[in-house]
């Protein structure tokens, strides 16, 4: 349900998952700062899908307050990745049956997000967007 309240608990969590994310990425490139595969990025991506999984799925079987799961599903690990709602999303797709559906989802998301961004690298480096 959204509440004001509940607004409030998920711009919270986001601040925290997106400072964990930060943190997360800056440790490992220090760690590995040579390393031209963007290791912390598929960390957190793969670190919030289970996540994800493990809090959707013990609140299935416990009773868990409304404010609690978005403070951590939309709060916290939306703000640490948003690649962890894609892939409950898509997981939940799949289990309904759904696989045109699931499949036009993954392809869908990977090849428009990415060809999204490279049209907007081109439209700000081509001075199209910029004064």
């Amino acid at each position: 349900m959204m509440t004001p309240f509940n607004i409030l608990v998920v711009a919270f969590g986001g601040g925290l998952g997106a400072s964990l994310r930060f943190l997360t990425s800056h440790c490992i490139a220090g760690l590995l700062p040579d390393l031209k595969f963007p290791l912390g990025t598929f960390l957190i991506n793969i670190i919030g899908c289970a996540c994800i999984g493990l809090v959707v799925g013990f609140s299935t079987k416990h009773e868990v307050s409304e404010t609690f799961r978005v403070f951590i599903v939309t709060g916290i690990l939306g703000g640490f990745t948003t690649f962890s709602a894609f892939g409950l999303e898509t997981v939940t797709l799949v289990r309904g049956g759904h696989f045109i559906e699931a499949t036009a989802y993954i392809v869908g998301s990977v090849a428009l997000g990415c060809l999204a961004v490279f049209v907007s690298l081109l439209a700000t480096e081509s001075k199209l967007l910029t004064p």
